[in-house]
């Protein structure tokens, strides 16, 4: 048995014990499980070193490459396409690549339609469904991934952005002989309750990372260590590939604008417009929030908080504006498709988040020229080096003091602002042709569908 296959069947075993070669014998998936991803030449990136630039090596081995005669056929593999980080990284590079270079799909899991279908339907960029990992289990949702894939396909790259579960992901596609195989970690923390058994799951997806997928790559170096163990990451297949953002849609705007902006919203004009974009779920930790907007509203400020999105946690945080008198002071706006518009009117943008991959939100506000105070668990990576970023620690007192130094500190200069952001690698034009390169790479080094 390879090493591969005895990956799978340790992590993904049948229900009742019965191997996965039984299903193999039946037709339940396809016959092969034998072709390990190649191995690169070790020691590239160590772990917790600076991250590789975006332009990729050579390839291993020279000529193993074809000639094509069309673009190369992508199926990014997501949960639901609604509004977060990971898929407006996603959204922004399904606009940009070349559709004469590369013909895109995204997989989504489930049947509820996301919010950027509609604009992936524009695009013409179809969406495939597949049932969710949890709604099948292990072995079964591979071998029906891996049929799923075989009848849609052929595929030269399959693309997961679902962090651990891209262990899942990479199985099925491993046996539905994808040539090339990404797992993006977009996370820094494990969001499932910490147990012995959780943590050997995870161990368990590390395992499977290394040894089914081709390609590793992460947003951070935070969500590289995450997702990735030593080997992956001192392996030339470990990539830092940033979620970069089209700055052309974050607009520094004047006062006036904003006073416009504000009235639009029904914000007063003089107050103090806090604001917070992401899912309203407990690792974005929007209770700390409303007790920061409770000590600013007794001290006599007038004040404004913006809850832009949606989560679970929506209605117990209502609950708790409620219980703290502050329902006024408070704004949950939903999940918006006009986010820049929303930043424009901020003072100060307040992420207080338990854990982070990069904290896309938070690069975004600086990209409008707003000034953010982030927790210690947003990566440096998300700091843009314009003087608009501070850290606070998790106490309501450092917070309003940080508030209080950075409010009025807004940035106009627009070129400016985009200048830095390129240089960190987040514009998304220039971070577009660098993941081109690197899908053009590795399918000439694994030599496509």
């Amino acid at each position: 048995m390879s090493a591969a296959a005895g990956a799978v069947r340790r992590a993904f075993p049948p229900p009742g014990g019965a191997p996965l070669a039984a299903a193999v014998r039946h037709g339940e998936v396809p016959p092969r499980l034998d072709r390990r991803p190649p191995v690169f030449e070790p020691a590239v990136v160590a772990r917790g070193s600076a991250d590789r630039p975006l332009a990729p090596d050579p390839p291993e081995r020279p000529g193993r490459g074809t000639a094509r005669d069309g673009p190369i056929r992508i199926l990014h593999a997501v949960g639901t396409m609604n509004r977060g980080g990971a898929e407006s990284m996603l959204m922004d590079l399904l606009r940009l690549l070349d559709p004469a270079r590369f013909s895109c799909a995204v997989l989504a899991h489930g049947a509820t339609a996301g919010e950027f279908e509609p604009e992936l339907e524009r695009l013409g960029i179809p969406v495939l469904r597949h049932p969710s990992l949890g709604s099948l289990g292990y072995p079964r949702y591979v071998a029906t991934l891996a049929r799923f894939l075989g009848a849609s396909g052929p595929f030269d790259v399959v693309h997961s952005h679902l962090d651990w579960q891209g262990a899942a992901i990479a199985a099925g596609a491993r046996l539905a002989r994808v040539p090339t195989i990404v797992v993006h970690s977009h996370a820094a923390s494990w969001s499932r309750p910490d147990s012995p058994s959780e943590r050997l799951h995870l161990a368990s997806c590390r395992l499977l990372v290394r040894v089914l997928a081709t390609d590793a790559w992460a947003c951070s170096r935070d969500a590289g260590v995450f997702l990735f163990d030593d080997r992956t990451i001192a392996s030339g297949r470990f990539r830092i590939v940033r979620n970069a953002i089209d700055t052309d849609r974050f607009f520094p705007v004047d006062s006036g604008d904003v006073a416009a902006r504000r009235a639009a919203l029904g914000l007063p004009r003089d107050a103090l417009v806090l604001g917070h974009v992401g899912s309203l779920s407990p690792v974005k930790n929007q209770g700390f929030l409303l007790d920061l907007v409770s000590r600013l509203a007794r001290r006599g400020e007038s004040v404004r908080l913006l809850l832009v999105g949606d989560g679970p946690d929506r209605s117990r945080l209502i609950a708790r504006a409620r219980e703290l008198g502050i329902e006024r002071e408070v704004v949950f706006t939903g999940s918006r498709s006009d986010v820049p518009d929303l930043l424009a009117v901020l003072d100060v943008f307040v992420f207080p988040s338990i854990s982070e991959g990069l904290g896309l939100a938070a690069v975004e506000a600086q990209a409008a020229g707003i000034p953010c105070v982030v927790s210690g668990a947003v990566p440096g990576e998300a700091d843009m080096g314009i003087g608009l970023l501070a850290r606070a620690a998790p106490d309501p007192d450092a917070w309003v003091d940080a508030i209080d130094r950075l409010r009025g500190s807004r940035r106009h200069d627009r070129s400016e602002i985009a200048k830095s952001i390129a240089r960190r690698g987040y514009d998304a034009r220039l971070a577009v042709a660098g993941v081109a390169s690197l899908y053009e790479a590795a399918v000439a080094r694994d030599g496509g569908a």
